[in-house]
Order: structure tokens, then sequence, then C-alpha cells
């Protein structure tokens, strides 16, 4: 199963909930339960979400200098058909699509500690890969080997806890068997 972003919540909790139903996952820039500071926002049924909002989402993390990882004509061509989705969004200025906050409303939950699912209970290998660029993305302990672009490459768990989900426990230190490592057995399932 290959998850991007909210999808990661969404797949994390079918696999835990259905481990034999899963052979493995692929985590894209998943979205990772955080330390509680806040309490959760809540937000509202629905957002308007403008080409300019979507756009500095696609670079917020994006180093000064460096190539986004969409290039912007590729944005441009994307955002019109964005804006089709909703036949609306046109009429609204800045023009913007009527989105559900729901998947918001779980991320945002994540971010305060509260994520839609025990990543303890998935027991199939992990795959993850994330951009590095980001820094939220960045476990400590992972020593990332970058493969092209601002993609780094995937990272195996054999039985992710809670921390090995975010922590991508092949580039950990530790020999096989180790906490933080998995067996060279996992890691030749990941690459078939």
């Amino acid at each position: 199963m290959i998850a991007h972003s909210w999808g990661s919540i969404v797949s994390g909790r079918f696999a835990g909930e259905h481990p034999r139903l899963v052979d493995r996952l692929v985590f894209f820039g998943p979205i990772a339960r955080r330390a509680r500071r806040t309490d959760p926002q809540r937000l509202p049924g629905w957002r308007l979400i403008s080409l300019k909002d979507q756009w500095d989402r696609f670079v917020a993390d994006v180093p000064p200098g460096e190539r986004p990882v969409l290039a912007k004509h590729h944005f441009d061509e994307w955002g019109e058909a964005y804006l089709n989705v909703d036949p609306e969004s046109r009429t609204r200025l800045p023009h913007a699509v009527k989105t559900p906050s729901g998947a918001f409303q779980d991320i945002y939950d994540a971010w305060a500690g509260e994520i839609a699912y025990e990543p303890a209970l998935v027991t199939t290998p992990v795959s993850i890969i994330h951009s590095l660029h980001e820094p939220r993305a960045q476990p400590r302990g992972v020593r990332p080997i970058p493969l092209m672009g601002n993609i780094s490459p995937p990272c195996v768990a054999s039985r992710p806890c809670g921390v090995c989900i975010v922590a991508c426990a092949v580039f950990c230190s530790g020999g096989a068997g180790a906490p933080g490592s998995c067996s060279g057995l996992d890691r030749r399932r990941a690459r078939d």
C-alpha cells in the first residue's frame, strides 16, 4: 500500500486494524504524531483554499535558492484543473476551492499529539520517503542518503513501533536485530 501525506494516517490505521491484508507500506511525506504542546485546534467544516495557498504549501520548506519539488509551470497547469473541481471556485476572490476540513483536522490533531491510529499496531514492513528539505520529517538518528533531487531513499522497519514509524529504522545506528535496525531480509523484501 502506498500513501502520501494525510493518506498515511488512513493507511496506517487500516494496516494496524487489518495486518493480514497489508504486505508492506510505503509512506511518502507521512503525517506523524508530534509531542503535545497545545490543545488540538478545531477547524470549521469547510475551508477555502486558493492557488496561492497551494503554492505556498508546495514551497514552504524549500530553502532559498533551491528548486521546489513542483516547477511553477507545472503548478500553473495543475492549478487550472484544481480550480475546475469546484464550479464556484472562480466566483471567489481570490479564486479558491471549497474543501472539507476533515483531512486538515486529522493532520492538526496529529501535530497536537493525537494521531488517528496507533503506529505500534502496524506490524508490516514500512518504507518512509520524505523530502530532505522538510525539517519536520528528519527524525533523530536517521542518516538519509540523497538519491535524486530533494527526495531521500526509503527506510524500512521490520516491526515499526510508534517511534520507528517515523524514525526510518534502516538508517538508524545498530546492528541487525538491535533496536532501531532491521534485518537484511526485510531490506530485501522492501526492494522487491
